[in-house]
């Protein structure tokens, strides 16, 4: 943050006077929010992709296949994103 910046000059007071300051920078939080975002819409992609193919298009053997896709991509989410819960 710029030293000169209109939050960074309060900041600098509160510490001055020994106040423990928590720091409000929430990218990295917003990074893995949207990681966690785009499992999701993979699984329901997949998901609606083999609702298409099963009924509609009634290839029910692809369709089972792609469905098959969402639990592995959702454990794969998980796996991913289990040593955040950790820190």
């Amino acid at each position: 943050m710029d030293p000169s910046s209109p939050v960074e000059q309060p900041l600098r007071r509160l510490r001055r006077k020994g106040t423990t300051v928590l720091h409000t920078d929430h990218r990295p939080r917003n990074k893995v929010a949207t990681a966690k975002a785009l499992f999701l819409v993979a699984a329901f992609a997949s998901f609606l992709l083999s609702v298409s193919l099963f009924f509609l298009a009634d290839d029910k053997s692809q369709g089972i296949f792609v469905g098959l896709w969402v639990p592995s991509i959702l454990s794969l989410g998980t796996l991913m994103f289990a040593g955040e819960r950790a820190r």
